[in-house]
């Protein structure tokens, strides 16, 4: 889809009491997007064991893409998913590109998460999470290759807040001007 769009996904918004779970998505995702994930664009509620097997290119300068969910907020969950497509965007992660700003009342949470994808970027790009504050990333793994023109990380980068990691693996390569095997 060439038409230029604030959030691009199955769900392009998955509301503060939505719940999504068990599905798989197969093929390949061409947008220009903001924010951009294959199950949801943006997050408030649960998103649990999901799989990205898709191909996501992401055409937006500027633009955050996850394997999983492209933005969270408030107080959401991601839980028990998978990516193995290869996704390029401009900010990039395996799982979640990022966790906004405005999740200044609660903390969100993404746990047991694993991405194997080629994940490619321009300014962040990471295996798990590209960016944000105020979450908690529990027994999650990299095992995919992770490329940055500027900033890469295995499991995640943080911006700034509490930003905590537990458990956490990266057994895939790490390229780019600042490159970080965990954060």
């Amino acid at each position: 889809d060439s038409t230029e769009r604030e959030r691009y996904g199955l769900f392009d918004v998955v509301e503060d009491n939505g719940v999504v779970k068990d599905l798989t998505i197969q093929g390949k995702m061409e947008v220009n997007a903001s924010y951009a994930g294959a199950i949801a664009g943006q997050n408030h509620g649960t998103v649990t064991d999901c799989v990205n097997n898709a191909e996501i290119v992401n055409k937006k300068n500027g633009g955050a893409s996850g394997g999983i969910v492209g933005v969270a907020y408030r107080s959401a969950e991601i839980r028990n998913c998978e990516n193995t497509g290869s996704i390029t965007s401009y900010s990039v992660a395996g799982i979640v590109c990022r966790f906004d700003y405005d999740t200044f009342i609660t903390s969100s949470s993404l746990s047991n998460c694993t991405n194997w994808g080629l994940i490619k970027g321009v300014e962040h790009s990471a295996g798990i999470v590209a960016g944000g504050k105020n979450v908690v990333i529990e027994n999650c793994m990299n095992l995919g290759m992770i490329q940055s023109v500027v900033m890469a990380a295995g499991i995640g980068l943080r911006d700034r807040g509490d930003y905590k990691m537990v458990n956490c693996f990266n057994g895939g390569k790490v390229i780019g001007r600042n490159a970080y095997g965990i954060s």
